[in-house]
Parts: structure tokens; sequence; C-alpha cells
């Protein structure tokens, strides 16, 4: 059984703990929680930057949610996470959500604003949720997670490396779920699985070796990938999304 919190409407910018090597706001270690929030954009979990380093990423810098334990977070905004910059995972992987894997779950959550020198989500299923305006400074936006029905748009992958550049990369897996930006790799097709996926502009796939599952999906990108990979048929037609220039990812009623 879980312990149920609540939290009200507002802004949560102080207070947390170390937890998975770096600073977190919302730190849960010990008994299993369920944080239950107003909804986002009502209940807000802050990080912040590290104010000494030119990047934000540091020591000093707090990441949104870190999680020892089986845990769910709902109802929440995750904004303006930072992770640490040295050369551990556990410190510059997460500028989100650094989680337990297999156990900790993010529930009807935005992810907005959080910068990460590797992943901005790490270890952790987003269900339902919208993730967008995350940076990534030497890796991708998420790592050993599951997605399902959820969102990741307009982020940023700094780092040169092809590997890096996907917006999702190593062993994670997505389920009825859009990801979409210009330019920008969405898969690591060699770690990832994928079922009825929506994958929208830029390169779709970066490939090193044989591919994981892959069922159902549409691509509807703007890059190299085409045709047949490997056992994978691509499925290449417009979405029908309302306004995509816009952000706006609901399907046509068409």
């Amino acid at each position: 059984d879980y312990t149920l919190v609540y939290v009200d409407a507002g802004r949560y910018t102080t207070g947390g703990a170390k937890l998975n090597g770096q600073n977190s706001r919302l730190a849960i270690s010990g008994k299993l929680m369920r944080f239950l929030g107003a909804g986002s954009g009502k209940s807000f979990i802050v990080g912040a930057r590290d104010d000494g380093a030119e990047d934000g990423l540091g020591a000093n810098a707090w990441r949104c949610l870190s999680a020892g334990n089986a845990s769910i977070v709902q109802g929440f905004t995750l904004e303006g996470g930072y992770s640490g910059s040295s050369a551990s995972e556990n410190a510059y992987y997460g500028g989100a959500v650094y989680g337990k894997k297999n156990a900790t779950q993010v529930v009807d959550c935005e992810i907005t604003g959080c910068v990460s020198a590797w992943y901005t989500v790490h270890y952790a299923d987003l269900i339902r949720c919208r993730m967008t305006k995350c940076t990534s400074t030497g890796g991708g936006q998420i790592r050993d997670a599951r997605l399902v029905n959820s969102l990741v748009y307009n982020t940023v992958n700094k780092t040169s490396d092809s590997s890096g550049q996907a917006i999702v990369n190593a062993y994670s897996e997505l389920h009825f779920s859009t990801i979409a930006g210009e330019g920008n790799c969405k898969v690591r097709r060699d770690l990832v699985s994928s079922y009825n996926c929506i994958f929208f502009r830029g390169t779709s796939y970066y490939v090193t070796g044989d591919t994981y599952p892959c069922m159902g999906d549409i691509f509807a990108f703007m890059g190299t990938s085409s045709g047949v990979l490997g056992d994978v048929v691509m499925k290449l037609m417009d979405p029908k999304f309302v306004a995509p220039d816009g952000f706006d990812f609901h399907l046509r009623r068409d």
C-alpha cells in the first residue's frame, strides 16, 4: 500500500534533499509514496540552476524529482530542474526526474524548461505526460524509461554525437505516444521498443545494430530514413495534427 500525500496548488521552489547523487526538490525514499498534486499548471515542483556554473549544471543545482523506491507522482508541473555536471550517472542524469528503475511513475504531469548534462528523464514511467522546452547538453532526453499516452516535443539536444541526439535513447519503451521535433533524431532504434506511436519531423532513426520491436507506428518526418529498416516497415503518412507548427498535436477529426 502507498502512503498518499495530497499537495495543494502552488509553486514549490525551496526545500528538498540530496538523493540519487543530486539535490532534488522532491526526494522520495523509504516508504511507498504517492504524491497527488492539484493538477498540471496548478502544483509546480520547481528546480534550480547552479548559479556558480555557466551552464547552470553543477553540484548546487536542483533537479525536480528523485525517487529511491516505488512511487507515484501525479498532477504536477515539473519545471526548471537542472542536473549536476560531474562524470557520475547519478549526478548528471535526470534534470527533471531520476527515479527507481521500473518503480517510479510520473502521471498526468508536464515537464518543462529542464536542463541536463545527459537525459532529462531517467528510470521512470511517464503516463499521460507532456514534455517540452527541455535541453540536454550531452545526450538525449529520455533513457531507461517507459512512455504511455505521452507527448515529447520542442526539445533541444546539443551534442554532435549521433546516438546522443536521439530524443528517446537506450532501453526505453513507447506506447501510444508522439515524439516530435525539427532536426532531432527521434529514437535510437537499436535500443528502443515502440508500439502505435507517431514520430513527427526530423530524422526518425539512429541505428547501430539489431532493431527492437516496433508495431503499428506512423512516421511523418523530414529526414533520411524511409522504407524498410530491418524487420520494420515504416508507415509514411500525415498524422493530421491540428496545428503542429503551433505545437497543437491534437488529431484532426478527418
